[in-house]
């Protein structure tokens, strides 16, 4: 695992510190709480597929384990589809907040969650063809979108999907968006991301900082089964912003 930093600027009444969890996809997270506990950070975001596809003991207490570090938001990717009934009751318990198409307000800035279009299709049955999933993914809540971008303040979006910023969020007035999703290309060459979900080959929005406002995490697990990562090591994002 790499620890990455970012800065960026605002204008702030404090520096505030943001560490962003992506794409854990229920594996071990020793090594994530130890960078936490020594770095910190003013707000932990969980940015989506936190769990592989259900909600297990290990991703309640690496949940806690956030929670009694900072305060600790999360917002829900594709994975999150198969979340079941009581299970966001078992995470309110934890202290996290999710944050399923909603807003909250932390240090005097709003923090929103746009949950993946994945989390409104979980009872439809999914197209299977080769790379299917590959394919541009179903859209967002956009109405709750809209209403975010126009809330007073200055405003960061946790959105697990990366190719959501060039559709639907680039245009908005957003101040930073967090994401994840893409598993940085997955097979890195030159710096360039092979393939990603919904983006497809040599996809543009796996990694990095982008037009000083998009964070992109290169998440925290492996799940291609049959491609493993390469030159594309797990990644924690700490975002600096002030």
């Amino acid at each position: 695992m790499v620890i990455t930093d970012y800065k960026i600027a605002a204008d702030l009444p404090k520096t505030l510190t943001i560490a962003a969890v992506s794409d854990l996809h229920d594996r071990s997270w020793e090594k994530i709480n130890e960078s936490l506990i020594s770095r910190n950070p003013d707000i932990v975001a969980i940015l989506g597929d936190l769990i592989s596809l259900d909600l297990t003991d290990n991703c309640i207490s690496l949940l806690s384990a956030c929670s009694s570090i900072a305060p600790t938001v999360y917002s829900l990717g594709n994975h999150e589809s198969g979340l079941k009934y009581g299970d966001l009751t078992a995470i309110n318990k934890t202290g996290a907040i999710v944050l399923d198409d909603d807003s909250m307000e932390i240090d005097g800035i709003i923090i929103g969650g746009l949950s993946s279009g994945y989390r409104f299709q979980k009872d439809q049955p999914r197209k299977k063809k080769l790379f299917g999933r590959y394919s541009q993914g179903p859209k967002p809540n956009l109405d709750w979108l809209d209403t975010f971008s126009g809330l007073p303040g200055f405003k960061i979006l946790l959105c697990h999907h990366s190719e959501y910023y060039a559709s639907y969020i680039r245009q908005l007035d957003i101040d930073i968006i967090l994401a994840g999703h893409a598993h940085g290309g997955q097979i890195r060459i030159m710096n360039q991301g092979l393939f990603a979900p919904n983006q497809g080959f040599f996809p543009k929005w796996t990694s990095g900082i982008h037009e000083n406002r998009l964070v992109i995490s290169r998440g925290l697990a492996n799940t291609a089964r049959w491609i493993p990562r390469f030159a594309n090591p797990e990644e924690l994002v700490y975002v600096t912003v002030g």
